[in-house]
């Protein structure tokens, strides 16, 4: 199931992935099913059957940064489609715990609390989660992200960095996935994103089941960072492997530890946690710091919201970004 918030400079992209996946070869037990909105290239919103070639729902437009119409797709898909397992790709632009899925028109943009509350809706009358869910936005690859959509999805496949404008070649990707269970299918997503390096600089998959042991890891590291004095901390954000304006969860536990020894023992819990949450992971050579997933470390999230999301409520680690500015 693919929903492509195309209402924005993406549209042309978004169209390009949506012929490839018509296009592609799959095998009988394999459906195709979409949501677009490509507004500047006709004004329509449509949801497909791309399989078959059919438009099944039309509409003038559909704000696709609304989060009833992320939910009644994927109510639809189940529902109409029967299926062992549900693969769902958002694509898009993304922001790591800031959320995803643009609407120009509408002047929309879907928080992460939303994202996680459609597919919630979606489950509930379904009484399905997804099995595979993944993003072609930058910067999903987050553990704020990861731990608020722990219960919607099996696996969950994102970049911590910024994605290219082509994404995934589903061409050739689609005709492979049949027969593959849910965690074979999101290790072939790294394996098949990590032969375009410059569209994944990373790219990695993780077990959702294992995003709380991960936050209460970093939970303790957050609660520890607090007996420590701040200026050395900074000192080992600022060597930690960057991805825009976020940083390398592992690569920040190691730093740390380095930086202040009496961190060692909950940096390598965090490092334990996160070896069993990352099932596959791929980056290019010039990610040396690379583990996965990202986090944030800035020093102005009060202003914008990080309080709300699921994972900070359930770690603190806003109070340890607060300790870092003091």
């Amino acid at each position: 199931m693919m929903y492509n918030a195309s209402d924005n400079n993406l549209y042309a992209y978004q169209v390009n992935d949506l012929k490839e996946a018509q296009a592609a070869q799959v095998g009988d037990s394999v459906q195709l099913l979409a949501t677009a909105d490509h507004r500047p290239v006709g004004g329509l919103g449509q949801r497909l059957d791309l399989k078959r070639g059919e438009v099944k729902a039309q509409w003038s437009d559909l704000n696709m940064s609304d989060p009833k119409n992320l939910a009644d797709f994927v109510e639809w898909g189940i529902k109409n489609y029967p299926a062992e397992n549900y693969w769902l790709v958002l694509s898009d632009h993304g922001d790591a715990w800031k959320g995803a899925l643009e609407d120009d028109h509408s002047q929309g943009w879907m928080s992460l609390p939303q994202l996680q509350g459609a597919l919630a809706q979606a489950r509930e009358k379904t009484g399905r989660k997804l099995d595979v869910l993944s993003f072609d936005c930058c910067y999903m690859g987050s553990l704020e992200a990861a731990h608020e959509l722990r219960h919607e999805a099996g696996y969950m496949v994102a970049s911590p960095e910024e994605v290219g404008y082509y994404g995934h070649d589903y061409t050739s990707l689609l005709p492979a996935i049949e027969g593959k269970n849910p965690r074979q299918l999101a290790e072939f997503l790294v394996e098949s994103g990590s032969k375009y390096p410059e569209e994944f600089r990373t790219i990695a998959a993780y077990d959702l089941s294992r995003m709380e042991q991960v936050t209460w890891a970093v939970g303790q590291l957050g609660s520890s960072m607090a007996q420590e004095a701040p200026a050395r901390l900074r000192e080992a954000v600022g060597r930690t492997q960057i991805f825009g304006e976020y940083h390398d969860l592992g690569d920040l536990a190691e730093k740390l530890a380095e930086v202040r020894p009496a961190l060692q023992p909950a940096a390598q819990a965090v490092k334990e946690a996160l070896a069993q949450a990352v099932v596959a992971e791929a980056h290019r050579a010039d990610y040396p710091g690379a583990h996965g997933l990202q986090i944030e470390t800035r020093l102005d999230t009060e202003k914008a919201g990080y309080a709300d999301t699921a994972f900070a409520k359930d770690s603190g680690w806003g109070q340890a970004i607060a300790h870092l500015r003091s």
